[in-house]
């Protein structure tokens, strides 16, 4: 019983892995969390296209998909002209794979 359990720890580990990798794939996805883990508040996607100068559009799309990665989490909505915007914050906490990786595409993110 002990490897059966000892293997579906390691699954999810793996699960969680493969999980970070898809959410750290694009370049907008890897700014998004960046922006969300250094900020000291949950950040709505229009914000965050505001902050980025990108379409709100092509932030909501990246959100959704990091937020299905399960690297972020919707934490509040606020009504705002006639419609409900929704807040993020990244849940990376300290894991060292997500900083690492975060950390190593940084220079290359940035020059682009």
């Amino acid at each position: 019983m002990a490897d059966s359990e000892g293997q579906q720890e390691g699954d999810q580990g793996d699960d969680r892995a493969a999980r970070l990798i898809q959410a750290l794939h694009h370049e907008v996805r890897r700014q998004i969390l960046r922006l969300l883990h250094t900020s000291e508040e949950p950040r709505s996607p229009a914000r965050i296209a505001e902050h980025m100068r990108l379409s709100l559009s092509m932030v909501s799309y990246h959100i959704t998909i990091l937020r299905r990665c399960g690297v972020i989490t919707r934490v509040e909505e606020r009504p705002v002209r006639g419609t409900i915007e929704h807040f993020y914050v990244s849940n990376i906490g300290d894991d060292p794979t997500a900083q690492t990786l975060l950390e190593a595409t940084r220079k290359s993110d940035e020059a682009r």
